[in-house]
């Protein structure tokens, strides 16, 4: 394990080299094509050099398979001297490309202008418009917003598909305005005439953009249409997972059972995991109503039990309710057919909602769940010298991904175990060691007081370990 720690510097530099490739060759795969007469392009770009004069040569090129590989090439550069050239170039011809060129570039006024007077054109061809929309987003600025948000009110809202990821771009870099935000994306998501992708795109806008509370109701309204009308299928599940998200974001969920069993019985998977995220927020009345939830601790899927297993701890059930919720986690720990990860990740919820000493929770479970939740389980009792031990005796005679694990479990023992030198031999062990994983975690963990304390042998450490990996490109960060 730490032979393969150690080379992650390698394989970060092949990890990039993918990374660009798939950059350049994946996201319009089914118009550009790449041939080896192109090899020029790729190779400057995966070197992040962008010569200008081999990008040039792209851009002024007369086919537009060209063009656009130089555009794709340019989106990644971070030249904003590429500006001038892009908007001038055919828009007609590479409007896609133009559009995710300038966007990537980010914000900039010649940018922004010059996609504006392209949306402002009366003969745009439709299908252009949401690339426009989306690197406005990227590029314009507070008067730009506003220049959108007029123009959406007072001409035809049809005209201005890609909205909502305009918005949201805005807001990520600060640009906000949550009154017209919300008119806005009110209007996108209950408009009759707007079709389902473009909802499912203001829903995304509504949940990133942090409007989830003044969305909450007609998410809950919307969601019971949906299910009421039978309207859910493959079209409609990423809608309601963004809706769901929205939900758990307001910690709310609407006080309608109905809709509660209809979402933890749906179809898909991913609305069950998302559902098994926000229907924590339920007014749960009685145990019929515990049981529906408890259900998703039964599911097929393991990645529906396992989410609903995390999820639990934050359950709001009345107190007379707690007694059954206790007996049916205990009942599902005991149990040999749970999936392994579904105990584990309930056992922590279990200590959370019912905490007792940590040796007792080791007696009960030690040979019943997998040794890394465990460990994690430990990790809640930072005051406990029965978890601290136990995590010190693994930490000794575990594996390499043990160590790291536990490691930064450790660094939480600090305060109330200061004078532990089995917890500061670990941690000045760590530091001289020669895995980047556990020197990282030992240099962010380590607190003012062990400073204070091992003050002489930590300056003697980081001497060493200077000197030792300072050309090493591996151990780099864990150096600074």
């Amino acid at each position: 394990m730490v032979k393969f720690i150690k080379n992650t510097g390698y394989m970060i530099k092949a990890f990039k080299c993918f990374i660009v490739l798939f950059i350049l060759l994946h996201p319009f795969s089914t118009k550009a094509q790449y041939s080896p007469d192109e090899k020029d392009l790729v190779k400057t770009t995966f070197e992040r050099t962008f010569n200008q004069n081999i990008i040039s040569q792209y851009l002024g090129s007369n086919d537009p398979q060209r063009v656009n590989a130089g555009l794709l090439s340019v989106a990644q550069s971070g030249n904003k001297s590429f500006i001038n050239t892009i908007i001038n170039l055919n828009f007609s011809k590479n409007a896609e490309y133009i559009c995710f060129a300038l966007g990537q570039l980010g914000p900039d006024t010649t940018s922004s202008t010059f996609l504006y007077q392209e949306l402002s054109d009366p003969n745009l061809p439709l299908n252009f418009r949401p690339y426009i929309l989306k690197a406005i987003g990227k590029t314009g600025y507070k008067g730009t917003l506003e220049s959108l948000v007029n123009d959406y009110f007072s001409n035809d809202y049809l005209l201005y598909n890609g909205i909502s990821i305009a918005l949201y771009d805005f807001y990520s870099r600060g640009i906000k305005d949550n009154l017209n935000f919300e008119r806005i994306l009110q209007n996108e998501l209950t408009a009759k005439d707007i079709p389902l992708q473009r909802k499912t795109e203001a829903a995304f806008a509504v949940y990133r953009t942090n409007l989830c509370n003044s969305f909450k109701n007609l998410i809950a309204n919307d969601l019971n249409n949906i299910f009421e009308e039978n309207t859910t299928g493959t079209d409609y599940n990423t809608l309601v997972q963004y809706y769901l998200e929205s939900l758990r974001k307001a910690k709310y969920f609407p006080d309608n059972s109905t809709l509660f069993e209809s979402l933890i019985n749906a179809e898909s998977p991913l609305i069950r995991i998302e559902t098994a995220k926000a229907s924590v927020f339920f007014n749960y009345q009685d145990s019929d109503d515990l049981s529906d939830y408890l259900s998703l601790l039964d599911d097929d899927n393991p990645n529906v039990s396992r989410q609903a297993a995390i999820s639990i701890n934050g359950i709001n059930i009345p107190a007379k309710l707690m007694p059954d919720l206790k007996n049916e986690i205990l009942k599902r720990l005991n149990q040999d057919d749970e999936p392994a990860n579904t105990k584990g990740e309930l056992l922590i919820s279990y200590s959370k909602l019912f905490p007792e000493s940590f040796s007792k929770l080791l007696g009960s479970f030690k040979t019943k769940i997998n040794s890394e939740y465990l460990f994690k389980a430990a990790s809640l009792y930072p005051d406990s010298l029965s978890a601290l031990n136990y995590l010190i005796t693994n930490y000794k005679s575990g594996s390499d991904k043990d160590k790291i694990d536990i490691l930064g479990y450790l660094v939480n023992f600090q305060k109330s175990f200061e004078s532990n030198s089995d917890l500061r031999d670990i941690l000045i062990d760590a530091l001289k060691s020669e895995s980047p994983a556990l020197i990282t975690i030992a240099a962010d963990g380590i607190d003012s007081s062990f400073m204070v304390n091992n003050n002489d042998r930590l300056v003697t450490i980081i001497s060493e370990q200077t000197i030792k990996f300072l050309n090493n490109a591996d151990f780099i960060e864990t150096l600074f």
